[in-house]
């Protein structure tokens, strides 16, 4: 399956001084990451739906139901990605992890940390 290309995020230039592009699963990832950072509604004029709402529980008591609810918003959002087939949201010394699954059977599982 084709994961696609785009511009690299982090606003760094290559040794060409040329902006740098990610494919394959590395654009996967940098997807993923993106959408979970954006807050919903940034960009209503291309998507209502991109985005997420993680930004919400800034200030919300670090406790069990919470952390929960964190796991569920960026597993919901994760899932809206068509070259997903599952993922799954933790929280884990002290940081929220998620592991991905990608839709095709011959992609490895992969795990992205310090999401949120």
């Amino acid at each position: 399956m084709d994961y696609g290309t785009d511009l690299k995020s982090g606003g760094s230039l290559d040794s060409r001084g040329q902006i740098p592009i990610v494919s394959g699963l590395d654009n996967l990832r940098q997807s993923i990451r993106n959408r979970l950072m954006t807050y919903k509604g940034t960009y209503s004029y291309i998507n209502d739906s991109l985005g997420s709402d993680l930004r919400e529980f800034i200030g919300e008591d670090n406790n069990e139901i919470t952390r929960a609810l964190i796991c569920l918003e960026i597993e919901t959002v994760t899932l809206e990605d068509p070259r997903i087939s599952k993922c799954q949201a933790y929280y884990e010394n002290g940081e929220y992890k998620l592991q991905v699954t990608p839709l095709t059977d011959d992609e490895e599982d992969f795990i992205i940390e310090g999401i949120f």
